[in-house]
């Protein structure tokens, strides 16, 4: 009986796609349990200070800093298949269009411009260590915060928000399809 061919990684075929989103969904339910609501989609997250150390502690920060890298590496991995999704189906990735379509995707795009070339033109962004307390000790979140340069705008936005951008992206393109309570 012969086995069938496995083909190798090709960087000019987005069927191979799914092994990067594969991963991506991973990395996403090690910091988050989800709940996907015909309505919204509910996150917990994962990341826990028991209860012996309060939410202001040393421990917290600590806790808060370790998961900073998570999310940027994340962030970036998130962007970079929206970028080649479309470009892959439509031969350019038209952001400025598609930031109109989709609430969050530019605060997205500043995000990973700041990420991956260190670039504050159009706004400073902030983290913010988010806690809620919970019986299970204090769920650790990350917060963002966008100052805008222009017109001193500000806008705020829960990590998870980002996340849902990505989600609702790869739905409408029919890349994933996800089951709602």
């Amino acid at each position: 009986m012969e086995k069938e061919k496995t083909g190798i990684y090709d960087l000019d075929n987005s069927y191979y796609f799914y092994r990067d989103i594969e991963d991506i969904l991973d990395s996403i339910s090690n910091i988050y349990e989800i709940k996907f609501g015909v309505k919204s989609t509910e996150y917990e997250s994962k990341i826990i200070l028991s209860n012996e150390h309060h939410w202001t502690s040393n421990e917290s920060a600590g806790t808060f800093n370790k998961l900073v890298p998570k999310i940027k590496s994340i962030t970036k991995d998130m962007y970079s298949i929206i970028e080649g999704i479309y470009t892959s189906k439509r031969g350019e990735f038209k952001k400025i269009e598609l930031e109109k379509e989709y609430k969050n995707l530019k605060e997205f795009r500043i995000l990973n411009n700041k990420l991956k070339h260190h670039n504050d033109r159009e706004a400073k962004i902030t983290l913010t260590e988010l806690s809620m307390l919970t019986e299970k000790g204090s769920l650790i979140d990350c917060y963002l915060q966008f100052r805008y340069i222009k017109s001193d705008k500000f806008e705020a936005l829960r990590f998870t928000d980002l996340i849902n951008v990505f989600f609702k992206i790869l739905e409408d393109e029919k890349i994933i399809t996800i089951s709602r309570e």
